[in-house]
């Protein structure tokens, strides 16, 4: 690798550009900090890194490798002036903000040659893909139902910045935690395939927003195979958790994603410890999606999960505020497999 941008100082941009660092210790890095963020600059400057104010200054340096980790609503027009100059793509989630945006961005980036990679990061811990090959081993048996569900009080995510100013709590830069949170619609799509329709309830209240964006989303998700489960995002909770459990006709499974454990609970009732990892997944997941960045860039390999990953999100997301807004079921939308659009 040549050069890499990092388009975004926020606590993800961070972590991408020290990513970037470990991998590439001699490598130009260039931030784009945008204008008027409260992210203090710390850390940046003992990385090595050179900060510019726009996409367009850092798109005249042509780097091989870009991340866009700037607020959503901002993400198809700089992964747009980036893809330009040739770069290979990691954005993070969500692709966009709107469903319309997302498949633009894919449009855009995909016409000149190079395809997209969304940072999903749990696709790339140890824990997430192990769930996934207990489930086709059959360690339960034939799924019976499923509970994704993640929370941490918003006041704890960034302890460096003021909560109510950050990203996620404004409406305006494609904050709340159906967005922010997305992993866990993601991964119930990587689990079980394609979600056919839901039910979704919001709340808007309980932690430091404009009061605008939602904090909390509870989801009845109906799989295209019949399978039922729930989803729960939470940014009000007064401590912070990730388990995904699934039962089957033969038994449980458990997963602590924070901490890297996966127990088994067969149907007789005996309890086991089928996965146990150290150290810490988020770094780890990280350091394997900036490797895998730059596999892709050197025509290694193919994005494991792709743009198209990254509007069907998006358009779980659309279907979940249909939905509340609504108060009833909607069916979700699906990418044509012809034209590239909802349909």
């Amino acid at each position: 690798m040549n050069r890499a941008v990092v388009v975004g100082s926020g606590s993800a941009g961070r972590r991408h550009a020290a990513a970037l660092r470990r991998r590439c210790p001699d490598a130009p890095i260039t931030v784009v900090r945008r204008p008027g963020s409260t992210t203090p600059a710390d850390g940046l400057a003992e990385l090595g890194v050179e900060i510019v104010d726009s996409v367009e200054e850092a798109a005249r340096l042509e780097p091989d490798v870009a991340v866009v980790a700037s607020p959503s609503p901002f993400h198809r027009r700089h992964a747009a002036a980036l893809a330009a100059v040739g770069a290979q793509l990691l954005v993070e989630k969500p692709l966009a903000h709107e469903v319309a945006d997302a498949i633009g961005l894919v449009d855009d980036v995909e016409a000149t040659g190079r395809p997209v990679l969304v940072g999903y990061h749990l696709r790339w811990t140890d824990t997430v893909p192990r769930v996934r090959q207990l489930l086709l081993e059959g360690a339960v048996g034939a799924p019976t139902s499923f509970t994704l569900e993640v929370g941490q009080h918003l006041a704890q995510w960034r302890p460096e910045s003021e909560p109510s100013a950050t990203v996620t709590a404004r409406a305006e830069l494609g904050g709340g935690v159906l967005r922010e949170l997305s992993h866990e619609l993601d991964g119930a799509r990587f689990l079980f395939g394609e979600v056919d329709r839901l039910r979704c309830t919001l709340q808007r209240d309980g932690a430091p927003t404009d009061g605008l964006v939602d904090t909390v989303a509870h989801l009845h998700l109906v799989m295209a195979t019949g399978l039922t489960g729930a989803v729960h995002l939470d940014m009000v909770a007064p401590s912070p958790f990730r388990r995904w459990v699934v039962t089957g006709d033969h038994g449980r499974l458990t997963a602590d994603l924070l901490n890297g454990r996966i127990h088994l609970t067969t149907r007789a009732g005996d309890r086991s410890t089928v996965s146990d990892t150290s150290g810490s997944q988020r770094d780890l997941a990280e350091d394997r999606l900036i490797e895998h960045l730059l596999e892709i860039a050197g025509g290694e390999a193919e994005p494991i999960c792709t743009g198209d990953d990254g509007i069907a999100a998006a358009l779980l997301v659309a279907a979940a505020e249909e939905s509340d807004a609504a108060g009833r079921e909607v069916t979700v939308d699906r990418l044509s497999a012809t034209d590239g659009s909802p349909g």
